[in-house]
């Protein structure tokens, strides 16, 4: 994540902000959450609930140094 208080923290919190919003306002057949959440909570989560979980590295956003994704695209079914 970026640093507290850089423009991109700011950004990433404009957008979750607005995407709570908006999930509020219209009620979507799914919900969207964004970085409200730790990867390996919200994995274990979604498994203890009957969730199916798929991980997808979005490689277009390219990798960090380490070579871990920048973005990943969660996905969850119902079993």
């Amino acid at each position: 994540p970026p640093p507290v208080g850089s423009r991109p923290y700011w950004q990433l919190w404009g957008f979750d902000t607005a995407m709570r919003v908006r999930n509020a306002l219209w009620r979507p057949r799914f919900t969207m959450y964004y970085r409200t959440f730790r990867l390996p909570d919200v994995l274990r989560d979604l498994e203890a609930a009957g969730f199916a979980v798929e991980l997808a590295a979005l490689e277009p956003l390219s990798r960090r140094a380490d070579g871990s994704p920048r973005c990943r695209l969660v996905t969850a079914h119902r079993r």
